[in-house]
């Protein structure tokens, strides 16, 4: 299976990051990058995600919710 087949740059910026989680507010994806939720590379004003760091996050976030699934 290959994940984010679309997204085909190994590094992203907060536009396609934005699609990628499914299309949240580019306000949320910002709180996400300062809060460092996301690993980033930031180059002056500009943010640069890597993919690999938004699987981590989608897997970190799947880990959390399997976790309170499995207290409820």
């Amino acid at each position: 299976m290959v994940v984010f087949r679309y997204f085909s740059s190994i590094v992203v910026d907060v536009k396609t990051l934005c699609r990628m989680l499914g299309g949240i507010s580019r306000k949320s994806a910002y709180k996400l990058l300062n809060e460092n939720k996301i690993d980033h590379i930031k180059i002056g004003r500009k943010f640069y995600i890597p993919k690999y760091h938004i699987l981590r996050y989608l897997e970190i976030i799947n880990l959390a919710e399997n976790v309170q699934n499995r207290k409820s």
